[in-house]
């Protein structure tokens, strides 16, 4: 823990807005953009995004499609979603505010456990820990020198649990999660690792250079975007955003997509709710 947060006071992301406040709606957007996105892209949105939408009860009263548009450049539009109803759902209990407790935390669309757990965390100061994918990899190579699908994901939790101080536990989480992704990544910088000498795995790293843990890099396969399903429902949300509305001939058109792919992808979006239909022409919903 002294080692963690000595690196972390000189070479950790003080820079990072969400990370000056623990007022509990910024910190939500915060954590909600960063889902599956880079910290980089967020940074361009959030401030934006904020300005925009200041509070839970602005973004609760805007369209639908406004959110969409504030949420361009992000990708992954159901959270933009997501998001705007958990704010309508604050604003149905009549206080306005997210609430406290883990439990009503994960009543709200679009929270799961990492998210009620890090707005208890971040935003009430209470000590939770958390266990994203970089904080179970540093953990798993510290204590045991292996990757974190040979560790139970109930002995890990312990662990964390355990190590995590009474004071100040919001920002050594903020130092792990830098750590993790600054260092004990996928392929490990060992060698400028503040808990190098603590760690199991590091001996094996240092050995073999940059040779896996326990003899080979762990690679995932790489979704492929380009092309995909995916992508297609990514353009036409970008597409409404700029048109407003389109058939299936002028948006295929717009996106460059077979019209075929571009109708499914249509119907995939009214399904999200992102899009709605209104005879043949399509918008985003209100």
């Amino acid at each position: 823990v002294r080692a963690l947060r000595q690196w972390y006071r000189r070479h950790g992301r003080h820079n990072l807005p969400w990370r000056a406040t623990q007022n509990p709606y910024r910190i939500l957007v915060s954590e909600v953009m960063l889902q599956q996105t880079q910290v980089e892209r967020v940074l361009k949105r959030y401030r934006v995004f904020l300005k925009q939408f200041p509070n839970l009860r602005v973004l609760g009263r805007a369209s639908l499609a406004a959110v969409l548009r504030g949420w361009q450049g992000l990708g992954y539009n159901r959270r933009a979603l997501y998001l705007k109803r958990a704010a309508e759902a604050c604003a149905r209990e009549g206080t306005g505010r997210l609430p406290e407790t883990y439990e009503a935390l994960r009543k709200l669309p679009g929270v799961g456990d990492y998210t009620a757990r890090a707005l208890l965390s971040f935003a009430f100061a209470k000590r939770v820990p958390l266990a994203d994918t970089n904080i179970r990899r540093i953990y798993s190579r510290l204590f045991f020198g292996k990757n974190p699908s040979v560790v139970s994901e109930k002995e890990l939790e312990r662990l964390i649990a355990r190590t995590l101080p009474n004071k100040q536990a919001r920002e050594f989480q903020w130092a792990l999660m830098d750590l993790g992704s600054l260092i004990c990544r996928a392929k490990p910088r060992c060698i400028t690792c503040p808990l190098r000498k603590h760690c199991k795995a590091a001996p094996k790293v240092l050995a073999h250079g940059s040779r896996a843990l326990e003899g080979r890099v762990v690679r995932h396969p790489q979704s492929r975007f380009e092309g995909s399903d995916r992508q297609i429902r990514g353009k036409l949300v970008d597409a409404l955003r700029k048109k407003k509305s389109g058939t299936i001939a002028t948006l295929s058109r717009a996106t460059r997509a077979p019209r075929r792919r571009t109708a499914s992808a249509l119907e995939a979006l009214i399904q999200d709710e992102l899009v709605v239909k209104r005879k043949s022409v399509y918008a985003l919903s209100l």
